[in-house]
């Protein structure tokens, strides 16, 4: 989901970042539920240049795990992935 400010000022633009409603969606997005796609820092990990507009909806829960862990999406979808495979490969009380 990409967002904007009301006033429409830098949309899908570098210049968002530095904007009030940036600022206020980087700081409070998780708790919605949301995590910034492409972060600041992780263009290597994602492919991409960072995106502050560019929101992603993953729910609280996951959203609070990212952000204290400071992982990527992608990050964490591989993680749970690999903890995911090793239960199929050893489930409880085989």
């Amino acid at each position: 989901m990409d967002a904007t400010g009301g006033d429409g000022r830098c949309p899908a633009e570098d210049c968002f970042g530095e904007t009030k409603k940036s600022i206020w969606l980087e700081e409070h997005a998780t708790e919605y539920g949301f995590i910034i796609r492409y972060p600041k820092g992780k263009e290597a990990i994602t492919g991409y240049k960072y995106e502050p507009w560019h929101l992603r909806f993953v729910g609280k829960s996951i959203a609070l795990e990212i952000m204290k862990k400071e992982l990527h999406f992608k990050n964490n979808l591989i993680q749970n992935q690999l903890i995911n495979n090793k239960k199929r490969q050893f489930p409880l009380g085989a």
